[in-house]
């Protein structure tokens, strides 16, 4: 067996077959925000903690849905999306209204200018930060299940609908609540309580590799592979 390595790293390709080779360089997916998305299935976070790391350019204030695994019909859901006052929001409903959690951050974010930005959650309480910073948080809520059985949509809400002209280089889902210093490091694919991680190494065709375990590899719908980062 063949094992790579990167500076203090060793990566076992085996474990990481998307893009081991080129595992610092990722390709952005650029969704026009017309009709672009890529569903990655239905990841089962479910009623507990989870880590949600994203890293994005925003290039229209369009209301448009980046993250979500539902549309307005439905209840148990996630949506995270940029605003019309040039926010991030993320939302999470529960069964009915009972539940619900709704934050922004607190601060605009400019266009064509990369975010790391973070969602988590923990029981009744949840988070969202950018580049490390907390910009919101909010406790006391009903703890709900968010899985619902649907799948997750990147660039648009889970029917399409809702559309978000960005650029996406980066998605990471973890089962579990992880410390914001954790967030954002090298994934090498076998880490515990990973449940999806989109590298975006690949920078052609119509799959988009999830390097964890599960496999949940995405199909790419519309959305453009441009050049490295």
């Amino acid at each position: 067996m063949t094992i790579y390595e990167f500076g203090d790293m060793l990566v076992d390709p085996q474990k990481y077959p998307w893009g081991y080779f080129n595992m610092f360089m990722s390709y952005p997916l650029e969704y026009d925000g017309n009709n672009d998305y890529t569903n990655i299935g239905n990841i089962p976070v479910s009623s507990g903690d989870f880590t949600i790391e994203i890293r994005i350019q925003f290039l229209a204030y369009d209301n448009g849905f980046f993250l979500s695994n539902g549309t307005g019909e439905h209840d148990n859901r996630i949506f995270c999306n940029i605003r019309d006052n040039k926010k991030v929001r993320f939302f999470i409903r529960g069964g009915g209204l009972s539940g619900s959690g709704d934050i922004e951050s607190t601060n605009e974010m400019d266009l064509n200018t990369w975010y790391d930005i973070v969602f988590r959650r923990s029981g009744g309480s949840i988070w969202l930060y950018v580049d490390q910073i907390l910009e919101n948080n909010r406790s006391g809520l009903t703890t709900q299940s968010v899985d619902g059985g649907r799948d997750w949509y990147i660039g648009a809400r889970q029917d399409g609908s809702g559309p978000c002209n960005c650029r996406i280089s980066r998605l990471t889902i973890w089962s579990e609540l992880k410390d914001i210093e954790d967030t954002f490091l090298p994934v090498q694919g076998g880490e515990p309580n990973l449940m999806a991680h989109y590298p975006h190494t690949e920078g052609a065709g119509s799959v988009l590799g999830d390097a964890s375990p599960n496999r949940m590899h995405g199909d790419i719908v519309g959305a453009t592979w441009l050049s490295a980062t």
